[in-house]
């Protein structure tokens, strides 16, 4: 609060400034920024006289990311705007950050917040080259069945990639090019027609991504959640966002291999995580759920900005799910945006 009523101190002097030097339309604007304090795009449009930036539309390159390796080609799309530069930060880090994130830690390990977020990431995203992939280790996992029927394959999931978690992922690679990043997504269903093994599959494919894009340093491997009472029914998880729109909500899962397989590196996709977090946190309060730390490693060795990210549950729609991904987009591009050069 204190940060708030700094900023709040700092800007009514400004305006107070511009009513004695500029004129009313130039005070009128600083105004409509002081009501919209803490969206700092809007408030740099109104202090500069520039529009607030639309967004570029996505454009899919000519260029194939297609590996060749059996047995079955990846369908991918590539996605890059003209503008590479990124987009205006929404909120400036806090100095407390730290003390608000929520861990839900399923190891021993003790996971030093503060220390992490305080230590730069150890690699960049280089202009013009892919730098992020979006995978599918379940890609047929799907939504309610409110709001939009499909035909399922198992319960709660459908090989349809327009009504499953494949749909969610395409939303989140426009929005991220969108706003300046170059995104490789794979709609490929790795858990179909066997859900075992579905890890291996996924595994292989990212490898021979990062083979052939060795600029890729994030990856995100989306799913949606499941969870159920014990009448069966499916939980449903909500955010509603600063505007009235409902959402699901998020969960992050960084891996830390201490059930037994080598991960000596996790604390470089922790630090992800942990930025990402926090910047939910700012922008969005409550579309983050606790950050779960696994024993497990979800292939997240493969790259040092590897995570699993749950968009909602089988008891979301996939409208809000879509939703939540085009909310994350913006706080993904904002902690992704300090490390492109």
């Amino acid at each position: 609060m204190k940060g708030y009523f700094k900023k709040f101190i700092l800007l009514a002097a400004f305006c107070a400034v511009l009513r004695l030097l500029f004129s009313p339309a130039a005070l009128e604007k600083a105004q409509a920024a002081l009501r919209e304090l803490g969206e700092n795009e809007r408030f740099a449009a109104a202090m500069l006289g520039a529009q607030p930036s639309a967004g570029h539309e996505a454009v899919i390159s000519g260029e194939s990311a297609e590996p060749s390796f059996s047995p079955s080609p990846l369908q991918n799309l590539v996605l890059q705007t003209a503008s590479p530069a990124g987009r205006l930060f929404l909120v400036p880090p806090k100095e407390d950050e730290s003390a608000q994130v929520e861990l839900k830690n399923k190891t021993s390990y003790d996971i030093d917040v503060a220390g992490l977020l305080s230590e730069p990431l150890s690699y960049t995203l280089k202009v013009g080259t892919p730098q992020v992939l979006i995978i599918h280790t379940h890609g047929s996992e799907a939504y309610s069945q409110q709001g939009g029927a499909y035909e399922e394959s198992d319960v709660s999931r459908t090989t349809d990639k327009t009504k499953n978690v494949v749909q969610v992922g395409t939303v989140l690679a426009e929005e991220l090019a969108a706003q300046g990043l170059t995104v490789l997504h794979d709609t490929e269903l790795y858990d179909y027609p066997s859900y075992s093994g579905s890890y291996s599959r996924s595994l292989a494919a990212v490898e021979e991504y990062l083979r052939k894009y060795p600029t890729v340093k994030v990856v995100i491997d989306l799913h949606r959640d499941s969870a159920s009472g014990e009448n069966g029914n499916a939980f449903r998880t909500e955010y509603v966002a600063p505007d009235g729109s409902v959402s699901s909500q998020i969960m992050l899962i960084a891996a830390t291999g201490e059930a037994g397989l080598s991960f000596p590196n996790w604390q470089e996709n922790m630090k992800l995580a942990l930025r990402l977090q926090t910047r939910m946190g700012a922008l969005y309060p409550g579309l983050a759920r606790p950050l779960l730390v696994s024993d497990q490693r979800y292939n997240q060795h493969a790259a040092p900005g590897y995570l699993l990210v749950e968009v909602g549950t089988d008891g979301n729609t996939l409208a809000e799910a879509e939703a939540a991904a085009r909310l994350f987009a913006g706080c993904m591009a904002d902690v992704l945006g300090e490390i492109v050069e």
